[in-house]
């Protein structure tokens, strides 16, 4: 499975400049956020904890930045780096703090943080599917980053056409299931 290090690495590795830690935690958040949507399936195992200052995940807090990159991540499907390249696009032009901002007027973030002052410390993990549910209305309503197409069909017969479809359909089937309610 891929880690959010080897998400981290790949970022790094397209040459996009970070600015700070938190503008990568907040990335790493929306790559997760925007393929629970997508594709219906986390990119990685780890949850995103809500902190007062929005989304975090452990495992890269006080990351070393100028250590990023240097590994060339080999697990990341070609679907997950095309979520990953969208989230740069369409977010990486902010930094942490905007980032952070916006996080906060989203509901994964809200209902996770429920209960606390703006200021107290949490620690509560995000619910993915408020994710999947957020970030597929977000994207029904033509709003978020766009994915490029990550396969044609004149490179596929049919057969593989009908099993892709098949697969697509079930992972597709909780997200579809949610947006109905």
């Amino acid at each position: 499975m891929v880690t959010p290090r080897d998400v981290a690495d790949y970022i790094a590795g397209t040459g996009f400049t970070l600015t700070g830690e938190m503008q990568l935690q907040k990335l790493l958040y929306y790559v997760q956020a925007w393929s629970l949507a997508w594709d219906g399936s986390p990119v990685f195992d780890e949850s995103i904890e809500a902190w007062n200052d929005g989304p975090v995940l452990r495992s890269i807090r006080h990351v070393d930045l100028t250590s990023l990159g240097h590994h060339v991540p080999t697990d990341l499907t070609q679907s997950q780096r095309a979520t990953v390249d969208a989230v740069l696009r369409h977010y990486g032009n902010h930094g942490g703090k905007y980032l952070s901002g916006v996080t906060h007027g989203e509901k994964p973030w809200r209902q996770a943080r429920q209960g606390l002052a703006a200021d107290e410390p949490g620690s509560t993990p995000i619910d993915p599917a408020t994710m999947m549910r957020e970030y597929s209305t977000q994207a029904a309503q033509g709003r978020g980053p766009t994915r490029r197409a990550t396969f044609t069909a004149a490179d596929h017969d049919r057969a593989d056409l009908l099993h892709r479809g098949a697969r697509i359909s079930r992972q597709w089937s909780r997200a579809m299931a949610l947006l109905a309610r």
